[in-house]
């Protein structure tokens, strides 16, 4: 008896933030780009096609999500539709799909995963929400970074205006003890800490200000 073989078709263009809204569900899924306007969606190699049709389309709430389903290994045997919304499926004259129709509007390449001549974590673009930590699936899912393959980006480097700012904020205290001082009313404790926030505060704005220059060009090897 063929196997069955179910595939997904999900209103969301971006596979990075599916695969990250996926994770969030709790839902092991395999997700590639549609031509950018939808994502395949396809259980893993051994996963459980039944708790990623519920799982997807209960994470995408009243989007409606397309459930094809093929018998592999029967000479390309028939594919049914169906429209998924909230974890269950839709009944009624509006939920009935058209193989026929739905098929003639994907790529060739998605028609193949539907037949199961390729598996969705083959096409390009392919990601998956399998080992996603809840933050790097969070920011996926908020669009804040890639999935698969992506890095998370360096991080900003500190602005020097905050220490500069206090620098410049005690180099005044200073000069205001000193004047104090010459005229025999400032404090020498005060004055000396407003030195100290000078000392340490101008120390802070240069390493940030060296943090936050680009790097130059490597030296050029020296042929002698």
């Amino acid at each position: 008896m063929p196997a069955e073989h179910v595939v997904l078709v999900a209103p969301v263009a971006d596979a990075g933030r599916l695969a990250g809204a996926l994770a969030l569900a709790r839902v092991v899924a395999d997700v590639a780009p549609l031509d950018g306007r939808a994502c395949l969606v396809a259980a893993p190699a051994g996963g459980d096609p039944e708790a990623v049709v519920r799982g997807t389309s209960r994470a995408l709430g009243a989007a409606p999500v397309l459930v094809l389903r093929s018998d592999v290994g029967a000479g390309g045997g028939s594919v049914r539709v169906e429209q998924w919304r909230r974890g269950r499926r839709d009944e009624g004259a509006d939920a009935v799909r058209s193989p026929g129709l739905v098929l003639a509007g994907l790529p060739d390449d998605a028609e193949r995963v539907v037949h199961g001549a390729v598996a969705v974590a083959g096409l390009p673009g392919a990601t998956t929400s399998a080992g996603l930590g809840r933050v790097a699936a969070a920011r996926a899912a908020t669009g804040g970074a890639g999935v698969a393959g992506a890095g998370l980006g360096a991080p900003r480097p500190p602005s020097p205006v905050l220490p500069a700012v206090l620098a410049v904020a005690g180099l005044l205290v200073l000069l205001l003890e000193v004047a104090q001082l010459l005229s025999g009313r400032g404090s020498a404790l005060v004055a000396a800490v407003a030195l100290l926030g000078v000392v340490l505060g101008t120390a802070a704005a240069v390493r940030r200000r060296a943090a936050a220059r680009p790097a130059g060009p490597p030296p050029a090897a020296d042929d002698r």
